[in-house]
């Protein structure tokens, strides 16, 4: 009877260790990301080179860093591009940095409508959503993964 009691106490005693050693502590905030502006590099009547400008923000005491980052963007509720992007950028304490995310298009298979809004330097209604690797540089926790699902309007630039 005794072995049942101690293992009734000491496998919920694991599992709460375990759970503490896995869950973020709530000290480490998620960097926030927003699109700058997107930028027609090259533009022709079928594939067209864009760039793509983001804003990281580090609300931490420390340094972070934006390890890789994973990505699809819709322009006006159409897929436009995905890729994945590796050593991104250093972001100090209490700051923000930008990156740019340059990006292929095919107009072949989109709307005629959605060229000319692009042409016309026209702002774009914008889905941009993945999942970011952030490191840390601290030991208990080195790294992590977090998501994000933003929208709005971006002002297309001619660069």
């Amino acid at each position: 009877m005794r072995k049942y009691l101690l293992l009734i106490f000491i496998i919920p005693f694991f599992t709460f260790c375990k759970s503490q050693q896995l869950s973020k502590p709530g000290n480490v905030m998620e960097p926030s990301l927003q699109i700058v502006s997107i930028a027609i590099i090259q533009a022709e009547l079928i594939n067209t080179e864009f760039e793509a400008v983001l804003m990281i923000d580090n609300p931490n005491d420390f340094p972070l860093e934006l390890s890789s980052i994973r990505y699809e963007l819709h322009g006006n509720g159409i897929f436009w591009a995905d890729g994945r992007k590796n050593d991104i950028l250093s972001i100090p304490a209490k700051s923000s940095c930008e990156t740019k995310i340059c990006f292929s298009m095919n107009f072949i298979n989109m709307n005629r409508a959605l060229l000319d809004q692009i042409i016309r330097l026209q702002n774009v209604r914008y889905r941009f959503a993945g999942e970011a690797i952030v490191s840390t540089g601290i030991a208990y926790l080195p790294q992590y993964t977090t998501t994000f699902d933003l929208s709005g309007f971006s002002q297309v630039l001619e660069n």
